[in-house]
């Protein structure tokens, strides 16, 4: 995607009467913001990437990059990637401003992960189309200007079929979702982010590099400890 700025630089040169000497200035001041915008937002780059499958395909490459033992599954489309036998289904939120208008600079609509309690993202937000019956893990991801959130979720752990009449007992709730299937809907981010202390794997980046089976076990065990019941 084209930068807005550079944009902006050649519609300027383009078109305004400006002395080229002057439209130099401008340039030099927009080259030193977009270091101070990189310093500050260091993933800026994957806030410009268009909203949905595309981000989500990309996004969804990045994370699996980051694991060791980890491939695409490229056979169909009920998953996302392979670790060994394990079946892993992979979803990415970026922390953005969605009220403001959506052709509003980006960087003024991106949240660092300090910004946490400032935003209401996370009573709106939901993984999508989430299918426990399809995979064995949900890679959960939440992208903020300066950071990452990583969440392991074993499909175990999700009521199996959607909506709150189904939801089971020391389970997640699977949320209905319009137009979907029983057996597919959505996990509310506050959903995640109330078991955090179970599924968060502290400290991940993605430009990291994992074992996907390691991180695995840390969970695991977390859940031997609780009898794998989430508490309600």
């Amino acid at each position: 995607m084209r930068d807005q700025l550079d944009f902006a630089v050649s519609e300027i040169r383009r078109n305004s009467k400006s002395p080229e000497q002057h439209i130099k200035i401008t340039e030099r001041e927009i080259s030193d913001h977009k270091v101070r915008i990189g310093a500050n937002f260091p993933n800026v780059a994957l806030f410009t990437i268009p909203t949905g499958k595309v981000y989500g395909d990309v996004m969804q490459d990045i994370i699996i990059d980051s694991f060791l033992d980890v491939k695409k599954h490229i056979d169909d489309t009920k998953y996302d990637a392979d670790c060994g036998c394990l079946r892993l289904e992979i979803k990415s939120l970026r922390a953005i401003n969605g009220k403001e208008n959506k052709e509003s600079y980006i960087v003024t609509r991106i949240f660092n992960i300090e910004d946490d309690p400032k935003t209401s993202m996370f009573s709106t937000s939901s993984f999508q189309q989430s299918k426990p019956s399809f995979c064995d893990w949900f890679v959960f991801h939440i992208l903020y200007g300066n950071a990452d959130r990583l969440f392991l979720i074993p499909s175990r752990m999700v009521s199996r079929n959607s909506g709150k009449n189904n939801k089971e007992p020391g389970k997640m709730l699977l949320s209905k979702q319009h137009g979907t299937s029983p057996i597919e809907g959505q996990i509310n981010l506050c959903e995640v982010l109330k078991y955090k202390n179970v599924f968060e794997i502290p400290n991940y980046t993605h430009s990291g590099r994992y074992n996907f089976l390691d991180l695995k076990e840390q969970i695991d065990n977390k859940l031997q400890a609780i009898k794998y019941t989430l508490p309600e």
